[in-house]
This record gives C-alpha cells, sequence and structure tokens, in this order.
C-alpha cells in the first residue's frame, strides 16, 4: 500500500546508513518527510507528481511545500511542470534559505521561500547539481499516465454536453483529489512537516492551491529550541523545578480556496501549541482540533460564499511535549516526553499512516466520514518516554 510504502521509505532516513545519505546537512526530520513524500509522488494512484490530475489544457502542475520548524524555514514550489518530484524542488529551496544562513537583502534581493512555474524550473537548473537534474528535471508528458487521461477525457466531455443537456456528473473510478503529507521527529526534536498535491482535477493552468502556500499547507515547530517555543515553569518542591515544552507539525488537504483562505495550518499548528492551564500532558488534543476546524473553518464568516457542508478539509497531526525535571540535591535530571499522532477530516475518507523507529511495520489506517457534519478526529497513537524518538506519519485524501 501506498501510505505504507511511504512511512518505510521515511523511517529509512533514521538508520545509522542515513549518515552517508547525500544533502546530509538536511536534518533526518527533513530527509524523512521527503522520503516519504517522494515514494507517495513516485506511486501513479496519488494526486501527486506521476499520475497527478491534469489541467485544462492536459498538462500537469504541481504544488509541493516544507517547513523546518526549528529554524522556522520554508520552501514551496507552485504550477510546476517537469518536475518528476516537486517535494524534492520545495526541499531544495528551502536548503537554500537554510544553508545560506542570516538572510541578507542586496538591493532587496532576499533568497526565495517560493518559487512558481517555469521560474521554478529554471532556478532549479541553476541551483541543482548535474546528478539533481538528471534526477527531477523530465519531459512534462512522463508525468501522465492513462489513468490521468481517462479521467480528464470524463470532464472535457461532461463539460462540452452540458451546455446543450442537463447530463449528470460523471463517476470516477479510484479518484484521488487531494493532497499527500508527511510529518516526521528526530531524536534531536526536530519537527518537520511537508505537502504535495497536482491540484483539482480539470484546473486552469497557473492555479496554485494550499501546497504552495506558507500557513495553508504545512505548519512546523519543533521542540528543540528554547527561543521558539513554549516553556512552562512548574511550581514544585522545594530546590527542584520542571520544565515543560511543546511541539507540533501538521499536514493539510482539501479544497485548497478555503484553505488558503483561513490559513489554516498555521491555526491548527498554534492551536496544538497552546493550552487552557500549565497542564499539557493532560490537553485534550481531538477537543482542539475538532474545535479549530469549527470555530476557523466549518464556522468562519471569510467562507460564508461556500457551504459548510462542502468545505474539505484534513489534517494529519504529530503534538510532542517533554518534561525535564530536575533535583538540585541530587544533581539528577529526568525527561518525560509524550508524543501523539492525530488526525481529523471532514473529506469523505483519509488515509493515514505511521511508525517510529524500532516499529516491525508501519500501521495504517482508512477513515471515514461519519453521516454528521461533524469533522471525524482520533488519536491513532500515542507514547510516554524517558527520549525522543524518531518518527513518520504520511497520509492521503481518498
Amino acid at each position: 500500500m501506498a501510505l505504507a510504502d511511504a512511512c518505510r521509505a521515511g523511517i529509512c532516513m533514521f538508520t545509522p546508513d542515513s549518515a552517508s545519505i547525500p544533502s546530509s546537512s538536511q536534518s533526518p526530520a527533513s530527509l524523512a518527510v521527503i522520503a516519504a513524500i517522494k515514494s507517495l509522488e513516485d506511486n501513479p494512484s496519488t494526486n501527486s507528481g506521476t499520475g497527478s490530475n491534469l489541467t485544462t489544457q492536459g498538462t500537469v502542475e504541481c504544488d509541493a511545500s516544507i517547513m523546518d520548524g526549528t529554524t522556522g524555514a520554508f520552501g514551496a514550489v507552485g504550477a510546476l511542470s517537469g518536475v518528476k518530484n516537486p517535494i524534492c524542488a520545495a526541499g531544495k529551496v528551502m536548503q537554500n534559505v537554510i544553508d545560506g544562513g542570516p538572510v541578507s537583502a542586496v538591493l532587496g534581493r532576499i533568497k526565495p521561500i517560493v518559487m512558481v512555474a517555469e521560474g521554478a524550473r529554471e532556478w532549479l537548473k541553476l541551483n541543482c547539481s548535474q546528478d539533481e537534474k538528471e534526477s527531477l528535471l523530465v519531459d512534462s508528458d512522463s508525468l501522465v499516465t492513462p489513468e490521468s487521461t481517462e479521467r480528464w477525457e470524463h470532464i472535457a466531455h461532461y463539460l462540452q454536453k452540458q451546455s446543450s443537456s442537463n447530463l449528470d456528473p460523471p463517476v470516477l473510478e479510484n479518484e484521488f483529489e487531494d493532497t499527500v503529507g508527511a510529518v516526521a521527529m528526530d531524536c534531536c526534536g526536530n519537527i518537520v512537516s511537508g505537502v504535495s498535491s497536482g491540484g483539482i482535477l480539470f484546473k486552469y493552468p497557473g492555479r496554485i492551491g494550499e501546497a504552495a502556500s506558507y500557513g495553508s499547507g504545512v505548519w512546523a515547530q519543533s521542540v528543540k529550541l528554547p527561543e521558539n517555543h513554549l516553556h512552562v515553569a512548574v511550581p514544585s518542591e522545594a530546590g527542584s523545578h520542571s520544565t515543560t515544552k511543546i511541539g507540533a507539525g501538521c499536514s493539510l488537504t482539501g479544497t485548497g480556496e478555503q484553505i488558503m483562505q483561513t490559513v489554516m495550518a498555521r491555526t491548527i499548528g498554534l492551536s496544538l501549541l497552546t493550552s487552557a492551564s500549565n497542564d499539557f500532558f493532560e490537553v485534550d488534543t481531538g477537543k482542539t482540533l475538532e474545535t479549530a476546524i469549527q470555530q476557523s473553518f466549518q464556522q468562519v464568516s471569510l467562507l460564508t460564499m461556500h457551504n459548510p457542508e462542502l468545505r474539505n478539509i484534513g489534517v494529519l497531526g504529530l503534538r510532542v511535549v517533554t518534561e525535564k525535571f530536575s533535583t538540585e540535591s541530587l544533581g539528577q535530571q529526568q525527561e518525560t516526553v509524550c508524543k501523539e499522532v492525530w488526525f481529523a477530516h471532514t473529506t469523505q475518507a483519509m488515509g493515514i499512516g505511521w511508525m517510529s523507529l524500532g516499529d516491525n511495520s508501519p500501521t495504517v489506517q482508512i477513515s471515514r466520514k461519519s453521516p454528521v457534519v461533524l469533522p471525524g478526529q482520533k488519536r491513532l497513537w500515542s507514547d510516554v518516554e524517558n527520549h525522543l524518538n524518531h518518527i513518520i506519519i504520511s497520509g492521503a485524501s481518498l
């Protein structure tokens, strides 16, 4: 299954052998997200990379983005043609910012975080190694499959005949209409989120969705750096103290225009980082996700032109809480780590896979929406340990 293969591809980036992987300046979490999504892009049954939905002109144009929760760096590509793996291109844009150190502007020119269309392809030619160019830059027609062509022909025929007769919309079998994504954390607490999409079927050329927009398709904030995250000094007995840190990452799917208008990835990411009390371990993450989707997406006035029952979103989320407790008299320090994998969706169905280092195989689950309008949400997995550990999550709307 595609999601299981994606998890395996991602978790391989956390093995000792991963140190020899090219571009190892990237964090293991970043490499894992790119590997997982690349696996999904190479699978023609998903709407990303090869086999993506076609534009009105019968061409493939993909969007992808990735965010590093430790540095805050973000990279995205949009309406991109002739690139086999858009997530690798987005990763290249992000890494170009990270490797450059502090951003300085010369004549107002700073390193880009979003590149689109032919300009993005030309940028890749200038900034990729020869091996990277040979693996990434392909003929656009090679990304078109018989299945994607058949879907396109069904829609083209329907639209051609619609003006003269009241035809019912065509029924398309085995259709992936939405994005694929992944979230990963490495043992240092780095959290990275990524997303990739071929966009809606029969879209206008040049249209981009949430997968290429900052704060819309992905969000990530790591546990690693104190200055970037929440820290709470919890009262304790004399001579001791504890510090709580929290990190989160999410990857979104759904109707791009709706998600972009509400900047939902950032909204959900920040909601996972906040709490009404100091006890972050007792937060009801499911209720937090449900509230964020209802208040900021389903019921928000910004989307009044969209029927609430037709507002589509799917969320893949990771929430990590660490607490360090030290006793001055004994000079001891202990750490407790709580990790949660969650999803929520208003789409008809969503597939989710996850795997932690040490697991023999990935766990994959298909969730289907209940008859009610409320978003389906569920904690898939949680664990409490005394150390951070590698984990990869992948997902796709079905």
